[in-house]
């Protein structure tokens, strides 16, 4: 049905393809101690692919880690990212990278030996990539799985609330079935569906 993988010329890479450095993973492990290293790995099917070093002060972040060039020779990469306070609405503040574009983002994302903003690789989110049909399986399962693998209501779960989460999962499946529905119908006209 044509609806595999493939990889377009000159396309937005995705934000996926990137390690993502989270302000907020930064406040939830408590790693904002002035003065102190951490070291962050990420995995993928629990094998180690990249690990980065940083270091927190008051103002900025410095990162470091090694990559490696054409001819696997290590290069290190040490940088340092600004940070910048805002104050909230209800009193404290908000602490944001600054981006080298001159943005203030909660986000940064790794590449090579650049650390920079999404707006600055130019990539995009994986779900500005898929299409109608992806982004309702998408909602379908994020449905489903607050429902727990069973059709009963998981415990502590209001009945309003169950009932709303059911006849969204009820609505999101009927529009995905009309849409592969419309484009079945598109490729192949002189079929009935």
């Amino acid at each position: 049905m044509g609806r595999g993988e493939y990889h377009r010329q000159n396309a937005k890479i995705s934000t996926a393809s990137l390690l993502c450095v989270r302000l907020a993973d930064f406040k939830k492990h408590k790693c904002f101690t002035s003065g102190r290293s951490y070291v962050w790995q990420w995995s993928r099917n629990g094998e180690k692919i990249s690990s980065v070093g940083f270091t927190v002060a008051d103002s900025f972040i410095r990162f470091e880690y090694v990559i490696k060039d054409n001819e696997d020779n290590p290069i290190t990469v040490n940088k340092t990212i600004p940070l910048t306070l805002t104050p909230c609405n209800f009193g404290g503040h908000r602490k944001w990278f600054c981006c080298s574009c001159g943005r203030k983002v909660a986000t940064m994302f790794i590449h090579g030996q650049k650390i920079a903003c999404r707006h600055c690789f130019n990539a995009v989110y994986t779900s500005q990539r898929e299409d109608a049909i992806n982004r309702l399986q998408g909602k379908i399962n994020k449905l489903e799985a607050k429902l727990k693998d069973d059709c009963d209501r998981p415990k502590g779960m209001h009945m309003q609330t169950f009932a709303r989460i059911k006849n969204e999962l009820m609505r999101a499946n009927i529009k995905k079935y009309e849409l592969i529905e419309l484009e079945l119908s598109c490729r192949f006209p002189e079929m009935e569906f």
